[in-house]
């Protein structure tokens, strides 16, 4: 049995746009600075941890602003681009949602008094800025040529990075193991050398950047259990992708549950041995590989009703 399917969640970055001019003249290109600062009492008034302010997210701020700037002025208004690819780019992969804060000024003697009033007045975006679930911000302000003051704020709740595959493939078995226990099912065990072929199913996904059973050689399932010298009399296959999830883990299995096909052959009770693969892309794409089988020397499997 072998199950096609894909499971992706993308952080996706929320943008508010706002507007405010009057007629006295602008004092200066505004102060990142002093926005970061208010935001801070802000946030300490309220009981909630104080925000990172990461370079690499000022850089992506300071980019989105310069390109803001350089629109029409009507343009501006409607430029919500995604941001996540933005900071990729610049190495910050490990997130599980991005909002992007915009505001225009024009013609105001206190830009950061002005920005700060004119954030506290937007609900929504307010109640982002002031969460505890927001752990970093990168700021920008920028003058265009028809004197519109742009301010960007680029604000990230970040996640722990995978960094120990092993540990992630033992948390994923538990996690399949406990599934089926509760199910009345017996646990899998656990074959090293089934473990190496979905390992390298993974890295083989994360390394190439595609999500099939099917690897760019035509090699399958079967395929990859032959490669490592196991006779079986079944083989399976489950595979998962994820991205800017807090838990891969608990992603992974929680969609295998949810689709009919993964769900049965996780289910399956002849199966008694498996092999779970982690791999972990450049881009912070988590790639799950888990082999199931029936051994050779196994008894015949039961006819299902």
């Amino acid at each position: 049995m072998q199950i096609r399917g894909s499971h992706r969640r993308f952080a996706r970055g929320a943008a508010a746009l706002c507007l405010l001019a009057a007629a006295a003249p602008i004092a200066a290109d505004g102060d990142a600075r002093g926005i970061f600062n208010e935001l801070q009492r802000a946030r300490r008034a309220a009981g909630v941890p104080d925000l990172t302010r990461r370079p690499e997210l000022d850089a992506v701020a300071r980019s989105r602003a310069r390109t803001i700037a350089g629109m029409r002025h009507d343009d501006r208004l409607a430029h919500d681009a995604p941001v996540g690819p933005e900071l990729r780019d610049r190495g910050v992969a490990w997130f599980e949602r991005v909002t992007l804060h915009t505001d225009l000024l024009l013609n105001y003697p206190d830009p950061v008094g002005s920005y700060m009033k004119r954030w506290r007045g937007y609900r929504q975006a307010w109640t982002t800025v002031m969460s505890p679930d927001i752990h970093s911000i990168g700021l920008a302000t920028r003058v265009a040529a028809d004197g519109w003051t742009i301010l960007v704020g680029v604000l990230v709740s970040e996640i722990p990075p995978v960094d120990d595959v092993s540990e992630t493939e033992k948390q994923a078995v538990a996690a399949v193991n406990a599934v089926r226990r509760e199910r009345g099912f017996g646990a899998l065990e656990v074959l090293p050398e089934l473990t190496r072929a979905a390992r390298a199913h993974s890295r083989d996904m994360a390394r190439r950047g595609y999500f099939d059973h099917e690897a760019p050689d035509g090699s399958r399932p079967a395929d990859r259990v032959h490669r490592r010298g196991i006779e079986y009399r079944i083989v399976a296959e489950n595979i998962q992708m994820s991205r800017n999830v807090r838990d891969p883990v608990e992603s992974a299995v929680r969609s295998w549950l949810k689709s009919e096909g993964h769900r049965e052959t996780l289910l399956t009770p002849e199966f008694t041995h498996t092999g779970l693969g982690v791999a972990v892309a450049e881009d912070a794409t988590v790639y799950f590989t888990q082999l199931f089988l029936v051994p050779m020397e196994s008894p015949p499997p039961r006819t299902r009703r």
